[in-house]
């Protein structure tokens, strides 16, 4: 990844430039959604929408909007002078203390991101020096574009459902039950909150890699930020905006300790991996009883998750190495990754084969994703040794008490 810098004294309010972008992409959004759309129901004259029509609806207008991401959006505003690969600083005069990170996808053989980073053209250069090391950090790990691919998936799902629930009200032969209405909007739902997760850990990431660039200075000079924009009776970032202390976390932990899930709660990942979980395992359902009873199917998975994240703590906390709110947010976590990839397995049954295969794709997810936090396979290995332990525990104990 290249870095290149640059000031621009005709850049105002970069904010302009994203919601320019983001009014374009959104318009584009819904010329395919009703293109697609149109297809279905005047080309190919489906006259009764299933799951598998919606799903191939949301994937085309998915991949329509990726493309348009690539081809488009890559070669408008400053992105088009933006190489790919390349993450341009641009220093931007009257932008507060603020910083901003965007990023868009680009069709290109080197490399398939662009990004730019938007820093406050301050005196105090020692202030300046944490939102770059902060801002930097999301460009490194890509955050803007995985959240911008998030919300097309999130958008994708949404135009096509309104467009599909809409006209089976004006066209007879459309035929939307509720029953997937439901499972759509618990998607949606599931979508949104997950990627509050992601933005949430996605700030305490950089937060992280701020304190190993800046030290143990960089709280005190985040507090300093603070008094700035919002008022020097301000002791603590838990006294910042209802809306940075729900993106950014409260506490901020981790700009004091380097553990990138120090700053956040015990009961974030237990409580929106649980409903990811709990959303997957309905989708097959074809009965509103199920729907009707999802609240207490959240309640069991979460649960469920919590104890096995217990179990998995001893473990964690010998591997993680860090703070004891990391080691308890990493266990829960690796313990939400495991049961959500158990409960997407469940929807292959009864071909065992898809099965194993739907639960593999969901271990490898997982790792994947443990070794952003943790370099260690040993602790991955284990963790999994001993969920299936407890899979094993519990068939036994069943085929006991109940018979094959």
């Amino acid at each position: 990844m290249q870095e290149s810098k640059s000031y621009s004294k005709n850049v105002y309010n970069p904010f302009i430039s994203i919601v320019k972008m983001s009014l374009l992409l959104s318009f584009s959004l819904i010329l395919f959604s009703f293109f697609i759309f149109a297809c279905f129901v005047w080309i190919l004259h489906i006259t009764s929408i299933t799951p598998m029509d919606l799903f191939v609806s949301i994937a085309l207008n998915f991949l329509f909007q990726i493309l348009f991401s690539m081809i488009v959006l890559s070669r408008v505003n400053l992105f088009k002078e933006v190489k790919p690969g390349e993450v341009k600083i641009i220093r931007v005069p009257k932008f507060g203390h603020n910083g901003l990170t965007t990023g868009v996808l680009a069709l290109s053989h080197r490399s398939p991101f662009k990004e730019i980073i938007f820093i406050s053209d301050t005196v105090d250069e020692s202030l300046v020096k944490i939102v770059e090391a902060h801002e930097l950090a999301h460009a490194k790990e890509y955050h803007p574009i995985l959240l911008q691919l998030a919300g097309i998936l999130l958008v994708s799902i949404i135009d096509s459902l309104i467009f599909f629930t809409a006209f089976s009200y004006i066209i007879p032969l459309v035929n939307i039950t509720i029953l997937l209405v439901i499972k759509t909007l618990l998607v949606v739902l599931s979508i949104g909150v997950a990627s509050l997760l992601f933005l949430r850990v996605a700030e305490s990431r950089a937060d992280a890699f701020a304190f190993k660039i800046i030290g143990e200075k960089a709280y005190e000079n985040l507090l300093e930020i603070l008094r700035i924009k919002y008022g020097k009776n301000i002791k603590s970032t838990e006294e910042a905006p209802l809306f940075s202390r729900i993106t950014h976390t409260s506490s901020r932990n981790a700009l004091k300790t380097g553990d990138p899930l120090s700053s956040l709660g015990f009961w974030e990942f237990p409580t929106i991996l649980s409903f990811v979980a709990a959303t997957i395992t309905i989708m097959r359902t074809n009965s509103i009883i199920i729907i009707e009873l999802f609240p207490f199917l959240y309640i069991g998975i979460l649960v469920i998750l919590f104890l096995v994240g217990l179990v998995f703590l001893p473990v964690v906390k010998k591997y993680y190495g860090m703070t004891e709110r990391g080691s308890m947010n990493f266990s829960f976590l690796l313990a939400g990754l495991y049961i959500i990839s158990s409960m997407s397995a469940l929807n292959g049954y009864p071909n065992i084969y898809l099965i194993i295969l739907l639960f593999l794709v969901g271990i490898a997810l997982t790792y994947m994703i443990a070794r952003v936090f943790l370099k260690s396979k040993k602790v991955i290995i284990y963790t999994f040794l001993i969920y299936l332990g407890i899979n094993v525990l519990i068939s036994v104990v069943r085929i006991f008490l109940y018979g094959v």
